[in-house]
Parts: C-alpha cells; sequence; structure tokens
C-alpha cells in the first residue's frame, strides 16, 4: 500500500529558501511487488534500473529491511531505524529484502538552503 501526496510550489514558496514537492509512506508485507503503483511521472522506478530525481529526498526505514545503491554508495545494507537522503541528479535504487515487510515514509525538497549546505560540505 502506498499513500502519497505531491505538492506544487509557486516563485513565492521558493523565496523561502526550501520547498516540499512530495510526502508519503509505504507498507509492504513480504513477497509484495515493489515499487508500489501510486507514484506520479518521474517518481516511479524500476529496482533494477533505477532512477534519477530532480529534487532532494529523505527515507526513513521504519519497518524492515533492503539494499540501498547509488553512484557513490553500492549495495548497502538498510534496516529499520535507518534514515537515508537522495541527492538530486544521481542515480540510485533501493528495495526491501524478498522475505521482509517494509514500512518507509519519505519528504521530497529543493531550494537553496539544501543546495548551500551541500556546498558547504555539511552533507
Amino acid at each position: 500500500m502506498q499513500d502519497s501526496k505531491y505538492l506544487i510550489a509557486n516563485e513565492r514558496d521558493a523565496l523561502w529558501g526550501l520547498t516540499v514537492s512530495t510526502v508519503g509512506m509505504d507498507m509492504l508485507q513480504p513477497g509484495d511487488p515493489y515499487p508500489t503503483r501510486g507514484h506520479a511521472g518521474g517518481y516511479y522506478f524500476d529496482v533494477n534500473k533505477g532512477r534519477i530525481l530532480d529534487e532532494y529526498q529523505m527515507l526513513y526505514l521504519m519497518e524492515g529491511e533492503g539494499i540501498f545503491s547509488s553512484e557513490h554508495v553500492k549495495d548497502q545494507k538498510i534496516k529499520a531505524g535507518d534514515i537515508f537522503l537522495l541527492f538530486p541528479n544521481e542515480w540510485h535504487t533501493y528495495h526491501p529484502l524478498h522475505d521482509s515487510k517494509w514500512k518507509s515514509y519519505w519528504i521530497g525538497y529543493e531550494g537553496r538552503n539544501m543546495d548551500d549546505r551541500v556546498r558547504y560540505g555539511f552533507l
């Protein structure tokens, strides 16, 4: 099961320096197909091919275990309690282990406040 919201920011919103574009959650039982259906265009992905987003996303894995890979990290095991950050314009993929439950929350955002934290080496 998936529940997600996609938000549209205007130019005035962008003046805050950080805008949220998506929030959501996934809940799966062992063996359920992943990723779940319901993602908007540009967000759905094939776990074997991965994807590249235009924004930052922070994901919190509340329950379960899985595997995360990106351009800079290869096949990292993730588990309940882990939080990971996806960077814009970087290839990545992740998925639950086949025999694991999976409950995750995410938030997608962009803006100069986050860009500055990356630019100045805080992340």
